[in-house]
């Protein structure tokens, strides 16, 4: 199941070679499709609410008014990142360019994205990507030029943008 945002905003997802635009209608996904992802969906909201509730929150700012029990704002969002990982991420294989393969998971997807080119013209693509946690890269890093293998397609890493907090969105363009 592949899933991208286009130009315009509009959700699509290609499950199982069909596309499907996802809007606020109910879309036209079939019944079983569209429960499976209802059902993947809550786990994380009930994952996410269950942390919530379980314990205090604090922001960094917060830290030194924190009681015992309470959690860090920053922790929190990486508990949110692991039950978001447990659904959506998959397997993929990523080999740095000096070294052996190692066995990865990531949140892959194909959006569209639009390259602008010389003299003003915009075209609209498919920008494949793969976010994934830095610890279980080698090195703890990744590198442009890595090959990326996920769902049976070999790509290579052209960019490489870290959000600061362990994981990096990895660019990826078809071998």
């Amino acid at each position: 199941m592949k899933h991208c945002r286009t130009k315009t905003g509009e959700l699509r997802l290609r499950h199982e070679g069909k596309d499907f635009l996802l809007d606020g209608n109910g879309s036209d996904l079939p019944d079983e499709l569209a429960e499976s992802i209802r059902s993947h969906v809550n786990v994380v909201v009930e994952e996410v609410e269950r942390m919530a509730h379980s314990r205090s929150v604090r922001r960094p700012k917060d830290a030194d008014e924190a009681g015992e029990g309470s959690v860090s704002w920053l922790d929190l969002a990486e508990q949110v990142q692991q039950a978001t990982r447990a659904v959506f991420a998959e397997p993929a294989t990523y080999t740095p360019p000096l070294g052996s393969p190692v066995a990865i998971t990531g949140e892959y997807d194909a959006a569209a994205v639009q390259v602008e080119l010389e003299g003003g013209v915009a075209v609209q693509t498919v920008g494949p990507r793969i976010a994934v946690l830095l610890s279980e890269l080698p090195g703890s890093a990744a590198a442009i030029g890595a090959g990326v293998v996920v769902r049976g397609i070999s790509y290579t890493v052209t960019e490489i943008e870290p959000d600061g907090h362990g994981m990096a969105l990895l660019r990826l363009r078809r071998v």
